[in-house]
């Protein structure tokens, strides 16, 4: 039996929390409610209704979960809130970051799996049993409201850890574990970071198995050091169509603690491969955690958790009260230009307007121009709306200036690999080359046209996996401009095409050549993957190169919005006057501010582009 009791501010016994996953809705169990007064003050459902469906995920966490000596008083937001009363539901919202806080302990329960359970809890043990032995941090102190207690290089000492301490457990068994573990729904719902990541004290419940939430975290840094193993056919076999990993946001935020948030733009973009029954808590769930939105006062209507709106509108409204907010336009960068019509439906974008993402679609942040910033398109300027125009949710009124226009496009469409998701595979690289770089013969801004190729071609940068800085721990994304072995890994990959290197400047070829033997062509594949697959190539009408989104069109133009780290493809709409949104893009020499001074050269005058 479970008894519902209302809590005031001013009488509120201790209690815990349950973060759990609601699992399939329907599939549901009866559990008996019983309403006891603290004051006069009852939840009303409850006194209406002695029986309560729940999930049966949920009843199984009620049963292991109660105690035979002593009452538990546990805050459960399905039968702690009225999920049918809007208001209410709203209300409980904006407060769960507080809820959470203020409970003495929050239980994560990921439900049954006994087999997999004993497994993991054992390797999760010794594993955080041989790190506290070997870097000498007390296991109190490896996760601290103000982050990790460890550093970068402790982390790495976990790659040879390899002790008799947790030998019990086989290499590739651990392998699959962590892989079963992580691909656990738990891991994936939006609600749950805002429930682990606020509370003060975390155990986690698989099975009768209780872990600590620090050894989830070093179990997921051992596991990521691994990665290329799960390559061997013997492990794609046992851990095939699974999402196995911890999602990096995780690890973000224990980086940080509850001390130092996360700026609400790197949540919403690392939490796109999370999960919400209603697509409108993939803002809602998350503003608690936003360094800038957790503490914002309930005046600003936009940040409040308000369930009368439709999706659409959500996702506008804070999107536009945020880029005026924090005179910033990463969010732009949000918009899905990835997504692959396969059933001819023109719609691909469900949220409309264009500039409005849609939170609630999962896209690859590692595969984004302007996100997180590499470049500075738009200099020292700052984001200029226009608020002489109508206070339509639909139109996001920027300043700036056009840039150029979509002139060509190469003849064909970057393809993926097979055996590497994101790799750029048999597409005439040389071909593509030949007729519509060389043609070019000098370059705008007057840099080497190869060198302008091969940065094009890798445009969203990499990860530095050789940063020690303590900010580094989870790898720190650079220019791939910076690159040291750029080249020799751009020519190793050429040569596999084109093993004479005949299309390549005769000046260069043999530097090229010598160079190739000790490049790694694979890598260079995985970089021009990254930025190229799903992009299209293009040539502008002044002649510079870049990559646009795959809806780009020629005629299309190229525009730098004051603020914009990054220049952005829009089409103009003659019947509307409007700017629809295509979304942002590269090009090559006017990424770092060398746009500004093409406009005052060209005095290109600025002019307010209206955003649809």
């Amino acid at each position: 039996m479970v008894h519902v009791t209302s809590l005031t501010s001013e009488n509120l016994w201790p209690y815990e929390c349950l973060s759990y996953t609601w699992g399939d809705p329907s599939d549901s169990r009866m559990v008996t409610l019983c309403p006891r007064v603290v004051q006069a003050d009852i939840f009303s459902t409850a006194a209406l209704y002695p029986f309560a469906p729940v999930t049966a995920n949920l009843e199984a966490a009620l049963r292991h979960l109660r105690s035979e000596t002593e009452d538990r008083v546990l805050w459960i937001d399905s039968l702690s809130i009225n999920q049918d009363d809007l208001e209410e539901r709203a209300s409980q919202v904006g407060m769960m970051r507080e809820i959470y806080a203020k409970a003495k302990e929050v239980s994560v329960w990921l439900g049954k799996n006994e087999e997999t359970s004993l497994t993991l809890h054992l390797f999760a043990k010794c594993l955080e049993a041989e790190f506290v032995r070997s870097t000498g941090v007390p296991q109190e102190d490896i996760l601290q409201p103000s982050g990790f207690g460890f550093d970068a290089s402790q982390v790495k000492s976990m790659e040879s850890m390899e002790s008799d301490a947790f030998s019990v457990i086989p290499h590739e068994n651990a392998l699959v574990a962590l892989a079963d573990f992580f691909d656990l729904p738990w891991f994936r719902r939006s609600w749950v970071l805002q429930e682990v990541n606020c509370a003060t004290r975390v155990k986690v419940l698989w099975g009768r198995f209780e872990l600590t939430w620090s050894s989830i975290i070093l179990a997921a840094f051992w596991q990521g050091q691994r990665a290329t193993e799960y390559l061997k056919s013997s492990l794609k076999k046992r851990v095939q169509h699974r999402s196995g990993y911890l999602p990096e946001l995780w690890l973000s935020l224990a980086q940080r603690g509850r001390e130092d948030p996360l700026a609400i733009t790197d949540i919403l973009f690392r939490a796109r491969e999370f999960n919400a029954t209603d697509p409108r808590d993939k803002i809602f769930a998350l503003l608690g955690l936003g360094r800038e939105t957790r503490d914002q006062p309930s005046s600003h209507s936009q940040l409040t958790p308000n369930y009368s709106k439709s999706k659409t509108q959500v996702y506008a409204d804070f999107t536009k009260a945020h880029i005026i907010r924090s005179n910033s336009l990463e969010l732009l960068s949000a918009v899905d230009i990835f997504t692959e019509d396969t059933e001819g439906n023109q719609d691909i974008r469900e949220v409309k307007p264009g500039w409005v993402p849609d939170f609630d679609r999962s896209i690859p942040t590692i595969r984004l121009l302007g996100y997180p910033k590499l470049y500075n398109a738009a200099g020292a300027t700052t984001v200029q709306y226009d608020d002489t125009f109508s206070e339509s949710s639909r139109w996001l009124p920027l300043k700036g200036f056009e840039l150029d226009r979509i002139g060509k496009f190469a003849p064909g469409d970057f393809i993926r690999a097979k055996d590497f998701g994101l790799t750029l595979g048999s597409f005439e690289l040389p071909q593509l080359y030949r007729n519509m770089v060389v043609p070019l013969d000098h370059y705008p801004t007057g840099d080497d046209v190869l060198q302008a190729f091969i940065l094009t071609l890798t445009c969203v940068g990499y990860a530095d996996p050789n940063d020690d800085s303590p900010e580094a721990v989870l790898g720190r994304i650079l220019p791939s401009s910076t690159k040291a072995s750029l080249e020799a890994d751009f020519a190793a990959f050429w040569k596999r095409y084109e093993p004479s290197m005949s299309t390549l400047p005769e000046a260069r070829r043999e530097h090229l050549e010598s160079l190739s033997e000790d490049g790694n062509e694979s890598y260079f594949g995985y970089l021009a993957g990254k930025a190229c697959v799903d992009r299209r190539f293009f040539v502008s009408e002044r002649g510079y190169i870049g990559l646009c989104p795959r809806e780009s069109l020629p005629g299309d133009h190229v525009v730098v919005l004051y603020g914009g780290s990054v220049p952005y493809v829009l089409r103009f709409n003659h019947v509307t006057a409007e700017y629809y949104f295509v979304g942002e893009c590269y090009v090559h020499g006017m990424m770092d501010g060398a746009a500004l001074e093409e406009q005052t050269k060209r005095s290109l005058r600025p002019t307010t582009f209206c955003l649809s």
